[in-house]
């Protein structure tokens, strides 16, 4: 259970935007196994203490959304 957690949290992080900046820093990696060592590289340095509060976070959301029976989060803001 907890490599789904970590997975959930990544994934979070990843499309949020954060890990996303820091893997495509300079250097930018220019392979697809330059691209997994960068990502490896920085997922292994995201502090416990993030991860917790990311999942807590989309424990949260989840939450919500299945008492609104999957209707919008409240602070969410879709774009057009």
């Amino acid at each position: 259970m907890k490599e789904v957690h970590t997975v959930l949290c990544v994934a979070t992080l990843c499309h949020s935007g954060c890990l996303k900046s820091q893997v495509f820093k300079a250097p930018t990696p220019h392979t697809v196994q330059e691209l997994k060592h960068q990502i490896q590289q920085e997922v292994t340095g995201i502090p416990v203490e993030m991860l917790q509060r990311v999942m807590g976070d989309v424990c949260r959301r989840l939450t919500e959304c299945l008492e609104r029976n999957g209707g919008h989060l409240n602070d969410v803001i879709f774009g057009k």
